[in-house]
């Protein structure tokens, strides 16, 4: 049975011993004042908030690791092709921009599969959010805006090693 008791001053403490005392086979449990139990229930959702916000940080992480591996996995891999096209004319910044097309049609296609994928799991979301709506597009929008960048800045290390590539070493295949 939970009770309350207003007052002005701490009472939690004494009034708790009082109880004991008066009423030695009474369990008192968790006398704490208002301010304490209020703290206590608003710690669970921004102890999940802070989680949520920490596994977001380290799958934006890995995403970005991913992005970085697989385009330098690509590049290292299109070494001839590269020295190809250089052989042909093309300029360090046509390879960066052509490493940089490729990236953004991951990050692109990533996007797409996962908007699809929150807008489809919104009724599980929504007990997770706290003041946000599931289905909101400015929090969507700011998503892919934050993603694509990431994406990009992910991508620009293995588009200037591209660009850096000896035609002639590439076409040997050193």
């Amino acid at each position: 049975v939970v009770r309350s008791v207003r007052s002005d001053g701490p009472v939690a403490r004494p009034l708790s011993e009082l109880l004991r005392r008066e009423f030695p086979d009474v369990a008192v449990v968790d006398a704490q004042p208002m301010s304490e139990q209020v703290r206590r229930a608003a710690a669970d959702p921004k102890m999940n908030a802070d989680l949520a916000l920490g596994f977001g940080l380290f799958g934006l992480g890995l995403a970005a690791l991913g992005i970085f591996s697989v385009l330098s996995y690509t590049v290292s891999t299109s070494g001839r092709a590269i020295g190809i096209r250089m052989a042909l004319g093309a300029t360090a910044r046509d390879i960066t921009g052509w490493v940089l097309r490729g990236a953004g049609r991951l990050v692109a296609l990533g996007l797409a599969l996962g908007l699809v994928a929150s807008w489809a799991t919104t009724r599980l979301l929504e007990g997770l959010l706290y003041g946000l709506e599931a289905k909101d597009p400015r929090i969507a929008a700011v998503i892919v805006v934050v993603l694509a960048a990431v994406g990009f800045v992910a991508a620009l290390l293995p588009a200037s090693r591209a660009a850096r590539v000896e035609p002639v070493r590439a076409m040997r295949g050193e």
